[in-house]
């Protein structure tokens, strides 16, 4: 079952979040970014929902913490100040999508489909070109 991460200052959107996903993932929530962080550095997660603005902290900063810890994690950013600005932003730091407040759950759980099979695409194609590689060595001098 796939672990995702819940970063939002308000426990009400982490808990009713946690109760809509925790049938179908294993879901760990926290109110505190950098509990967040600690987690990430402590367990593998293959999904992150991360709110813009965590009181104080800018979840952009967030975002570049947990891909430094943890490269692959798909991170879907939550909002409730979308801007294109923001998004466009969020998304060039390594943000897979976003979505908005207040939170449409059939549009969550698309996205989190979406960027679940991303991710693994990603993990497919990384194996495979390894594995390429090891059959059919290429030289640059060959080009």
């Amino acid at each position: 079952m796939e672990k995702i991460l819940i970063i939002d200052d308000e426990a009400a959107i982490c808990s009713s979040l946690t109760f809509a996903l925790e049938d179908d993932f294993n879901v760990t929530a926290t109110t505190d970014p950098y509990q967040g962080i600690k987690y990430v550095e402590e367990e593998h997660f293959q999904l992150c929902l991360l709110d813009l603005k965590i009181g104080n902290v800018n979840g952009i900063e967030i975002i570049q913490k947990l891909k430094v810890i943890q490269p692959d994690i798909a991170i879907i950013m939550i909002t409730a100040f979308g801007t294109i600005s923001t998004s466009v932003e969020a998304l060039q730091k390594g943000a897979f999508s976003y979505v908005t407040k207040p939170i449409n759950m059939d549009e969550l759980r698309s996205t989190i489909k979406n960027a679940l099979q991303f991710r693994q695409l990603n993990h497919q194609v990384e194996y495979l070109s390894k594995e390429l590689e090891k059959k059919i060595p290429v030289s640059r001098n060959d080009w």
